[in-house]
């Protein structure tokens, strides 16, 4: 689920707000870094421009579903880089909203500052799933709640304690309720804790552990996500880090109910400093729905772009077509930000791509 006194302030704003990633100043949760995109990203469309002749409207929906370059139909960012507007329907083969009930719309604390939004010490790269340790600002999306029939109010608000290192010690996510177009709160009150998230720290005082305990709000959600693989909210919920010597995320395990239901380690580039493999272990509701295996491994070029994708077996002998390897090649505008991909779903990247996908990005002058 997710006013202005001058163009030229914003865009400094948003400059300072923007991560690189060789420091420590990790980008906010639903910035345009969250989505691997660069410098001043006002709108983003995205279509599928082709598919190979021949493809059933089954054939079509897979490959949909399995394909590694999931992107909403249509993103609008503000002036300081962060989700303005989400839809998230099937793309068309025009740049268009296909269903309303996937619209989702943001707002943001007035004139906050970014100097002082709570942050946590960490070096951020695309694709790590590191949700719990970017940088959160409060926030409420208007959108269609499981099957309400009327817009509803999702309002999100944070509240943090440090430790005697001025470490953020622990995090409560607040969740009031809502029905339907209400007016944001902005109160915190502990009856509306949804989540809290308490840090636990290594000597060079980076996060080695986030354990999850449900706050006594109950009427909200009775799961917990990370990349999209979910748990019930059992006493055992954590996110364990490693690191390498140069503080780099090397592996994070997503736990809960007595199984790890999330793994990934990844692999830096030899000479260049981006994450060029990653090794998938998704034990939730993903494996063998929409995942043909449980075990995957992807590899990624230096902008963060998902280049080839293998699945490894679960058993002996196990076969399916989901588990052909998945190939992508991509044309970039000036901002190295792709504009179209060819995907490759069947198994070979020779000949003629499965499915093509365009986009269509807009940047703020």
């Amino acid at each position: 689920m997710h006013t202005k006194k001058s163009i030229l302030i914003f865009l400094f704003l948003g400059l300072l707000c923007t991560a690189q990633k060789k420091n420590y100043d990790a980008p906010f949760y639903l910035s345009k870094e969250y989505y691997n995109l660069r410098d001043s990203v006002k709108e983003v469309k995205f279509r599928h421009s082709f598919y190979r002749k021949g493809l059933t409207d089954e054939e079509k929906w897979t490959f949909y579903l399995i394909r590694d370059t999931k992107y909403s139909t249509i993103m609008f960012f503000n002036s300081n880089g962060l989700l303005q507007f989400s839809n998230s329907s099937m793309p068309d083969t025009i740049y268009k909203v296909t269903n309303l009930r996937t619209v989702y719309e943001y707002q943001y604390s007035k004139n906050f500052n970014c100097k002082e939004i709570p942050k946590i010490k960490h070096k951020f790269y695309y694709p790590l799933s590191d949700d719990y340790l970017l940088k959160r600002i409060n926030y409420n999306a208007r959108g269609y709640v499981g099957g309400s029939k009327n817009r509803n109010l999702i309002e999100k608000l944070y509240g943090y304690t440090f430790d005697v290192k001025n470490r953020i010690k622990e995090v409560s996510e607040y969740s009031p309720s809502h029905f339907e177009d209400s007016i944001p709160s902005g109160k915190m009150v502990k009856e509306d804790i949804w989540l809290r998230i308490v840090n636990f720290y290594n000597e060079k005082d980076l996060v080695i552990k986030q354990k999850m305990i449900r706050g006594p709000k109950d009427d909200f959600d009775s799961s917990f996500e990370l990349t999209l693989e979910t748990v019930y909210f059992c006493d055992d919920v954590e996110l364990r880090y490693s690191y390498d010597n140069q503080d780099r995320m090397t592996r994070v395990v997503f736990y809960g109910c007595e199984k790890i239901v999330l793994q990934e380690d990844y692999v830096y580039n030899d000479t260049q400093d981006y994450i060029e493999q990653v090794t998938y272990f998704m034990n939730g509701r993903l494996a063998g729905f929409v995942l043909p295996t449980k075990r995957f491994v992807k590899r990624f070029n230096q902008y963060g772009d998902v280049v080839e994708t293998n699945y490894i077996p679960d058993y002996e002998g196990q076969s399916d077509p989901k588990m052909r390897p998945h190939y992508y090649t991509y044309e970039y505008d000036n901002h190295n930000n792709w504009i179209k991909c060819y995907m490759y779903l069947e198994g070979t990247k020779e000949g003629e791509p499965t499915m093509i996908a365009e986009r269509q990005i807009e940047y703020f002058k």
